[in-house]
């Protein structure tokens, strides 16, 4: 069965710097660790800022079904909840949600998730993730800034020892580009 590419972008709940703590940004490592050592995904791009996370990713062929986003956002969710309600108890209530099937809502309910056909477009998207902190948070450069794949792009350096390069793993059946058809 061939892997899909996907590209995703959770935003927080009301666009709130949740991840701007340390400790949350620790829990979005945690996870994407745990979906790599699992055999649930291949990693290729990430970047965590204060109010979205963007990853670029291909599920392993015994989760091609299964919704691992969705699986990822709620257990990152609880643990988030629970840091909160064991540490900052009062900031949790900046989460409180006014729906009827949770007390507390951490991530949006429309993310923007897309599967990408090509090559070139996907290393495009790579190059999108890791320009995110230069663009909002004015890093200089987008290997210094810490919670991205960008550092692994250009030194190697993979300090959680979870990314795969996508020109060594991407999925085989996408093209380099478009064909193009010639006009007349």
């Amino acid at each position: 069965m061939e892997r899909t590419l996907e590209s995703f972008t959770a935003f927080c709940y009301q666009r709130l710097p949740i991840l701007s703590r340390s400790e949350h940004k620790k829990i979005i490592l945690d996870s994407l660790k745990f979906l790599v050592t699992s055999e649930r995904i291949l990693l290729y791009g990430f970047v965590i800022m204060p109010n979205y996370i963007k990853i670029l990713w291909s599920r392993q062929d015994e989760w091609n079904e299964k919704n691992v986003q969705q699986i990822f956002l709620k257990f990152t969710a609880q643990r988030m909840k629970h840091f909160l309600k064991t540490n900052h108890r009062d900031e949790l209530e900046l989460y409180r949600s006014n729906r009827t099937d949770r007390l507390y809502q951490f991530w949006e309910r429309k993310n923007a998730k897309k599967q990408i056909q090509l090559y070139a477009d996907a290393c495009a998207e790579l190059a999108l993730i890791h320009i995110a902190p230069c663009d909002v948070l004015k890093y200089p450069s987008p290997q210094n800034y810490p919670y991205s794949s960008a550092r692994f792009y250009t030194t190697g350096e993979d300090k959680w020892k979870m990314l795969v390069r996508l020109s060594d793993h991407a999925p085989s059946s996408l093209p380099v580009s478009r064909s193009r058809t010639r006009g007349r």
